[in-house]
């Protein structure tokens, strides 16, 4: 009798763990991934502009 009661607590439990631990690793992973998005974005923005000023841009035009 004690072994049904278990198996059916582990049962529900792991249910339970399916539907609130896996929505909180694909949040976490998306929040993880939103960060270094970010920081690579700020990277590169201050390269280009360190580069923008080197750069010769021709206005006339020669044929």
């Amino acid at each position: 009798m004690e072994t049904a009661i278990y198996d059916g607590a582990l049962q529900i439990l792991s249910t339970l763990q399916m539907f609130v631990l896996g929505p909180h690793l694909i949040l976490s992973v998306r929040e993880y991934n939103a960060k270094l998005v970010n920081y690579s974005d700020t990277g590169t923005h201050m390269t280009s502009i360190a580069f923008q000023g080197r750069t010769h841009v021709s206005t006339g035009n020669t044929v």
